[in-house]
């Protein structure tokens, strides 16, 4: 179970297969797919494929994020004070796709807007003030 520490310190990413049970997955679907549409991105025939603020939207994944298989994953990695602070879902399918090239996003959602050095420009998506880090 450990290798995953490996693969993400190497490649910046892991896939750990079978984390959530069939239950909580069946779950999500269904609390995914009550999103009220006008609080989402759509695609024709009025599913959801874009939801930027899915912790606080669909408070069930905020329940998944800090769900005790989850935690056996990031505390080893993070500490016990490690804790969700955004969550984004975008269900990229043959009819509604679009291309982004392998990136890693250096922004952090926080509660209000305090000004530190080495952060900024701030932005604002779905009411949530986002801060970037200077990468310098």
């Amino acid at each position: 179970m450990t290798n995953y520490i490996h693969a993400i310190e190497r490649d910046g990413f892991t896939v750990v297969p079978n984390v959530l049970d069939f239950e909580a997955i069946s779950l999500l679907i269904e609390h995914l797919t009550q999103i009220p549409i006008d609080r989402a991105v759509s695609r024709r025939g009025g599913t959801a494929y874009g939801i930027r603020n899915l912790l606080n939207l669909v408070p069930f994944t905020r329940d998944i994020a800090n769900s005790p298989a989850l935690r056996l994953l990031i505390e080893p990695m993070l500490g016990r004070e490690a804790r969700v602070v955004r969550g984004i879902f975008f269900d990229k399918t043959v009819e509604a796709n679009w291309k982004v090239a392998w990136h890693q996003d250096p922004t952090i959602a926080v509660r209000e807007q305090i000004d530190v050095e080495d952060y900024g420009p701030w932005s604002v998506k779905a009411s949530i003030p986002l801060s970037s880090l200077s990468l310098k």
